[in-house]
């Protein structure tokens, strides 16, 4: 009887202790489990206050951009517009342009100084500068064919200023291109079917967010002339450089420090030639070709320093791919093309270099002697 005692007694307390231990296990897991819900719940609930605050910080950016409109993209004007859309302004322009010009310059940003009187006293020509911010191989093309077959103009003279980005495959077409617009019924495939989208994803943009801020700045602070105007005759006077060389604030290597740091991530993403932008520039050259008008082809002047800081991301590789597709395109119809990449190529001062890429007006007498060694009614 006592073993069998003893043995109850064991089977009891094994009994007793496997179901405390089943309670207690039982607990536990009651325990983890209000955790892990605990849990659950505060993750969704912290996922649901981050993407309240990713959607409100959005609506509040979009909202800024929109009645900021630094760019004039929009139909708000909360505060003075200091950019204007260069495309859309110069179409217009070369529609009332009076008198008519004969000769047109085009190019990016870059050539927008170039002075067209210069250009008048050289060939005899009325000359219209017709420079656009960011001008790619399309540009040429699409507002060589507006300015003939919309504003009606019948010129003589063409001079058309390339970057090395001119045939970028990376960059995609002008987002103004993209859109219904005076130009984009030029472009080969018309305008994009998502430029709505794009549009709007433009207006969440860093750059447009930027610009926005710096126009509210401005506004606060009643400085609200733009960065840059167009005259009559499309020359564009930066008055935002010239106020600080004039105030004595010009600091031309830090200007050119910012352009590189601004041009790596666009030369990582240039590995070629885009074979769309070479048939678009071999197309402008016909184009005038056919219509009996004089091409001149140069490449635009950059600062030595800006090259030898982008020599690692490819630039002299995709220089020396664009020159011989200058000179090859130019050829084939007949149009005379210079290398002016250096200042001193044609007796250009560096010091007149606003940053890395652009440059005052004082560069175009020389760009324009170079191209026209004998002035006075050089072409008629």
């Amino acid at each position: 009887m006592p073993l069998r005692r003893g043995w109850v007694r064991s089977k009891l307390i094994s009994t007793i202790s496997g179901v405390a231990f089943l309670h207690t296990l039982n607990n536990l897991l009651q325990v983890r489990q209000a955790e892990r819900a605990g849990s659950e719940s505060a993750w969704r609930s912290f996922l649901s206050r981050f993407l309240l605050t990713v959607v409100l910080a959005l609506i509040c950016i979009g909202s800024l951009n929109y009645f900021v409109n630094p760019e004039g993209l929009y139909g708000t004007h909360l505060v003075p517009q200091i950019l204007w859309g260069a495309r859309p302004q110069k179409a217009v322009m070369l529609k009332s342009v009076q008198p008519p010009p004969e000769a047109l310059i085009m190019g990016s940003s870059r050539v927008m100084t170039i002075l067209p009187a210069e250009v008048q006293a050289a060939t005899g020509l009325r000359t219209f500068n017709a420079g656009v911010d960011s001008a790619k191989a399309e540009d040429f093309y699409i507002l060589l064919r507006y300015a003939v077959e919309q504003a009606h103009l019948r010129p003589k003279l063409l001079i058309l200023g390339c970057d090395v980005e001119v045939f970028h495959n990376h960059e995609p077409v002008h987002y103004y291109l993209q859109q219904p617009s005076l130009l984009a019924s030029f472009l080969w495939h018309s305008e994009s079917q998502h430029w709505r989208w794009q549009t709007f994803t433009k207006l969440l943009s860093h750059q447009e967010t930027q610009l926005a801020v710096e126009s509210l700045y401005k506004s606060v602070r009643r400085k609200t002339t733009p960065f840059s105007h167009a005259e009559a005759d499309g020359h564009v006077v930066d008055d935002e450089w010239e106020r600080e060389r004039a105030a004595g604030r010009q600091d031309l290597q830090r200007e050119i420090r910012f352009t590189i740091d601004r041009f790596r991530p666009r030369y990582d993403d240039y590995t070629g030639l885009s074979e769309e932008r070479l048939a678009y520039f071999d197309a402008t050259l016909h184009y005038a070709h056919d219509h009996g008008i004089q091409t001149i082809v140069f490449l635009t002047p950059t600062r030595p320093a800006v090259e030898e800081g982008l020599r690692q991301h490819g630039y002299e590789e995709r220089k020396q791919e664009v020159t011989a597709a200058l000179q090859r395109i130019s050829s084939a119809w007949s149009a005379r093309f210079h290398d002016f990449s250096s200042a001193e190529s044609f007796g250009g001062d560096p010091s007149h270099f606003y940053d890395g890429v652009h440059y005052d007006d004082t560069f175009a007498p020389g760009l324009i002697a170079k191209m026209f060694p004998v002035r006075a009614h050089a072409i008629q």
